[in-house]
């Protein structure tokens, strides 16, 4: 069974690939955070929180919105590895 590199576990699906969204997301005014840190909503004044890579405590660049009126889902992707 293959596993996530990050997720150190499980979640491979028996005789199926690996798969990836690709999608729309309007990030509006990112707030850059300092650090990790369990967010619930943006702070007063953003519209997202940017988790920046060797700044905010993350490994990789990461987006986080709160209003599902951001985002538009348009694909599944699937592919072997």
């Amino acid at each position: 069974m293959r596993s996530s590199v990050w997720a150190r576990g499980g979640g491979a699906i028996t005789g199926r690939g690996a798969f990836m969204f690709v999608a729309d997301v309007a990030l509006g005014n990112p707030y850059v955070a300092p650090r990790s840190h369990g967010y619930t909503k943006s702070p007063d004044g953003y519209h997202s929180v940017f988790g920046k890579a060797n700044v905010s405590g993350v490994r990789n660049n990461e987006f986080m919105t709160y209003d599902i009126s951001q985002n538009r889902l348009r694909y599944l992707v699937e592919f072997d590895m």
